[in-house]
């Protein structure tokens, strides 16, 4: 279920038209805001190595303004095929925030957290979140 408007890293609200397309088994979906024409963030190309610093920005708990939102740090703790697990703290309304490594690549998109712990975050792996934005997204810059 998604909310009718996004906001975007300048805070400012855009209405979401549409679902373009959605992975269900990978927690993962793209949506149509208009008057966005590209990724804000670009994807990293190099796997996390355990223990590299990660960064999130999120509203966790619906905590946020126009002035402030945010910023945790953790790490990167491992993974399989299809998960990635990150610590750092985490809550209810960080769902789908993006997972930055030191240079501001997306590695991650927080999915799910640990209910009794809500220092562990879980991500679809980089693989996963890379193959379906490639394979979902018409990006002339590649």
């Amino acid at each position: 279920d998604i909310s009718s408007v996004t906001r975007s890293i300048d805070l400012s609200m855009h209405p979401i038209m549409s679902i373009v397309a959605e992975d269900l088994e990978n927690d993962l979906c793209l949506l149509f805001v208009p008057g966005t024409t590209s990724l804000v963030a670009e994807i990293s190309n190099d796997a996390q190595l355990y223990g590299d610093e990660v960064f999130s920005v999120s509203a966790a708990r619906g905590f946020m303004s126009y002035y402030v939102v945010p910023y945790f740090s953790g790490h990167f703790s491992g993974g399989d095929s299809r998960y990635s697990i990150f610590t750092f703290p985490s809550a209810m309304g960080s769902s789908g925030g993006p997972i930055f490594n030191k240079d501001g690549e997306i590695v991650g998109i927080v999915s799910q957290i640990h209910k009794s712990f809500h220092h562990i975050v879980m991500s679809p792996s980089l693989v996963n979140i890379k193959k379906f934005v490639h394979d979902n997204l018409n990006d002339d810059r590649e």
